[in-house]
């Protein structure tokens, strides 16, 4: 989401060089500190002034996919390889580059991101099946890849709303509800999916997105002040037994909750009258 001209910068807080090693070494001490060093200075200097949608410097978006992934205690190689995912397809840097300063793993990384990346370049019509197929096949290859790309649409998912252009909001949104979507449910990253189908569905059906939202926060409203009546008296009682209550939930989201509703009405519609 390179962005040219000047725009005002959102000035979001973007991981400090230290911070993420930080992060790194804190979940894998073995971690190559050098490396990720190397990377985090080599990226910053690589997009140089390149801005985002937001306004905010572009080097800024590979730190947050790498933070993303730090989450998940991935190994350093693919931390690294996050950090420098964008430098071959939108600076002056070469793989050749890349593999002399951060090895033979992180190179042939960085070059599987591009590939997938360069997929988004096509029309819809040529995208759609070729997508999956380039997917699976560098999930088989390494599936680092894969997670480095899902990371990179969930960012870029979060700062959609920077993007000017309406028809270029929707057709990103549309293809992560397609297609990035169901790969990260498929790999068992139930997380990814949940945040990328609710922010897709804010887009694609804003008015919707909005009423169900409403209608969980009121719900979720209710159920605090109904347990907050409950559990004085609750906990008398589970005290005297010696023990206390665990009371667990998942809390809907706008894309379920909007599914279980387009569910409804169709079962509905199908009934005898």
């Amino acid at each position: 989401m390179l962005q040219s001209g000047s725009t005002r910068p959102h000035l979001g807080r973007v991981l400090r060089q230290y911070e993420l090693v930080d992060r790194v070494l804190g979940y894998d001490p073995q971690a190559d500190e050098a490396l990720l060093n190397r990377a985090y200075v080599f990226s910053m200097h690589a997009h140089g002034s390149q801005k985002r949608a937001s306004g905010d410097p572009y080097f800024s978006h590979p730190i947050e996919v790498a933070g993303i992934l730090t989450d998940l205690r991935l190994d350093d190689e693919t931390i690294a390889t996050a950090i420098l995912h964008d430098t071959i397809e939108d600076t002056v840097a070469t793989p050749e580059e890349i593999r002399k300063l951060f090895g033979a793993n992180v190179a042939r990384m960085v070059d599987g991101v591009t590939k997938l990346s360069s997929i988004e370049a096509q029309t819809e019509n040529e995208r759609a099946a070729e997508n999956l197929r380039k997917f699976l096949l560098a999930m088989s290859d390494d599936i680092r890849v894969l997670l480095v790309k899902l990371a990179d649409r969930l960012h870029n998912m979060r700062t959609l709303h920077f993007i000017a252009n309406a028809d270029k909001r929707r057709r990103i949104a549309r293809e992560t509800m397609d297609i990035y979507a169901p790969l990260a449910e498929r790999i068992g990253m139930c997380e990814f999916m949940k945040e990328m189908q609710t922010l897709a569905f804010r887009e694609l059906e804003p008015e919707a997105y909005e009423s169900i939202t409403k209608r969980l926060d009121a719900c979720a409203r209710a159920i605090t002040t109904r347990f907050s009546r409950f559990r004085p008296g609750s906990n008398n009682c589970w005290r005297a037994r010696g023990s206390r209550p665990r009371f667990r939930g998942v809390r809907n989201t706008p894309i379920r909750s909007g599914r279980r509703c387009r569910n409804a009405t169709s079962a509905s519609s199908n009934c005898p009258t």
